[in-house]
């Protein structure tokens, strides 16, 4: 080998660096044209059974009145006419009642507001252990 051509195969080469920035923006391109070709093409045939199944395009099923009954049931499900009170509400509400919590034990819970006047006077309910 002659010093030539050891120098011209030890020649590194520069090339560009970067990105294909054309390739890139062309795939971009190519994938929103594909996808909104997709959407076009779904609407279309969306469009094309709504007309087989309604010629005259237009949609009653709006104005139709739900019948209150039928066969003996009650055709509104979610028309609740008395709504279930919240956890809170049945707290509150347990905290304002005269309840049993244990009846083998004869234990009770009473109202609240007569507990803490019941404390505040300090008497303790008859058969209090505590």
């Amino acid at each position: 080998m002659t010093g030539g051509e050891t120098e011209d195969r030890l020649r590194v080469r520069h090339e560009p660096e970067g990105t294909p920035t054309l390739l890139i923006v062309a795939a971009l391109l190519a994938t929103f044209s594909f996808g909104t070709l997709l959407v076009g093409a779904a609407y279309l045939l969306l469009y094309q059974r709504e007309g087989r199944a309604r010629p005259s395009r237009q949609f009653d099923e709006k104005a139709l009145h739900l019948r209150e009954r039928v066969s003996g049931v009650l055709q509104q499900p979610f028309d609740i006419p008395r709504a279930r009170p919240t956890e809170r509400e049945q707290q509150e509400r347990t905290l304002q009642q005269f309840g049993w919590v244990d009846r083998q034990r004869r234990i009770v819970h009473i109202p609240i507001e007569q507990a803490m006047r019941l404390t505040a006077e300090g008497r303790r309910p008859l058969g209090g252990d505590r």
